[in-house]
């Protein structure tokens, strides 16, 4: 009998500490979550109602749901793109929000029509902005230098077409009293970067340095905008800013910059969707264009996928 008995208590204390095993990998997990979309850990009163009744897409959208969500992305989206928290610098990243929190496509942060006030509210702006989302706002072009200096064209593909530039002291050098058409022959060690650098470099012609629009130099001579046809390989050809966006939004570039962008927010790395992630990104791929490509809907589609729950829906 007491053998018996020892068994069973045994046999009881394994099996709680089971409970509290898996309890308490729940708890990370929803720890982890709350941090990565609310920028806090979960409250006692939170834990409490998950573990209560587990369900972890009733946990995603919860948090996704809350103004912890809105002011955490919005930091973010800050960082992103470099904002000092100005009203002006704040523009582009007010723009950028209001297209995730109102469930837009994510296409308009390039392509939207409209700017978004101190309130969150959508607002008109002048006709000659055009279709450029946040490209045009001066919040954005201010400290992003355009021709000679390229700072605007690196910039904007790499925050949103995924481009990498690297520029060795040598090149440097060689660059030296070169023409913005000299960095378009091919034969130029500068061509692989400047045959997108360069016509969008142009494409920007119509605003200065401090976000001002023109159409006239200071000469008063007309502008042209153009890609000026330097590249016969650019794929996004046209005139100005708003054709460039219309173009860049179609690409393939475009889209996965988006999903990698919030999936660098997740797991503090980029995806590796060219080796071991393809099946991760071909899921993602098709759930952005199932959720008709919401910002919302591709970050519910990532904490709820294997890679970043870790399998845990089979313990």
């Amino acid at each position: 009998l007491h053998r018996v008995d020892r068994r069973q208590r045994q046999m009881c204390i394994r099996d709680r500490n089971w409970v509290t095993d898996q309890n308490q990998r729940r708890r990370l997990k929803i720890s982890r979550l709350a941090l990565d979309l609310v920028g806090r850990s979960p409250t006692v009163a939170e834990l409490q109602s998950f573990l209560q009744r587990w369900d972890w897409n009733r946990v995603v959208d919860y948090y996704i749901a809350s103004d912890d969500f809105r002011r955490f992305y919005q930091h973010r989206i800050r960082l992103y793109l470099e904002s000092q928290g100005t009203t002006l610098q704040d523009e582009p990243v007010r723009l950028w929000c209001y297209v995730a929190f109102n469930d837009r496509p994510f296409h308009e942060i390039l392509t939207g029509s409209y700017t978004v006030d101190e309130t969150m509210s959508k607002q008109t702006r002048p006709v000659y902005h055009g279709k450029t989302g946040l490209l045009t706002t001066p919040g954005f072009i201010e400290g992003k230098p355009g021709l000679p200096h390229y700072n605007y064209a690196a910039q904007v593909s790499m925050l949103f077409l995924g481009y990498r530039y690297e520029v060795p002291a040598d090149i440097v050098e060689q660059r030296e009293g070169v023409t913005a058409l000299g960095t378009t022959d091919p034969s130029s060690a500068c061509y692989s970067c400047h045959k997108i650098l360069t016509p969008l470099a142009f494409q920007r012609n119509f605003w200065t340095d401090e976000g001002k629009y023109r159409r006239h130099d200071e000469y008063g001579l007309p502008i042209e905008a153009s890609d000026h046809g330097m590249v016969s390989e650019y794929p996004f050809k046209g005139e100005g800013l708003e054709s460039f966006a219309l173009e860049a939004v179609k690409k393939e570039r475009f889209i996965r910059t988006m999903i990698d962008t919030h999936f660098n927010f997740l797991f503090g790395r980029s995806m590796r969707y060219r080796t071991d992630e393809r099946d991760l990104y071909r899921t993602l791929w098709d759930s952005v264009h199932e959720q008709g490509f919401t910002i919302k809907g591709l970050l519910r589609a990532l904490v709820t996928s294997p890679e970043y729950y870790e399998d845990a829906l089979a313990e």
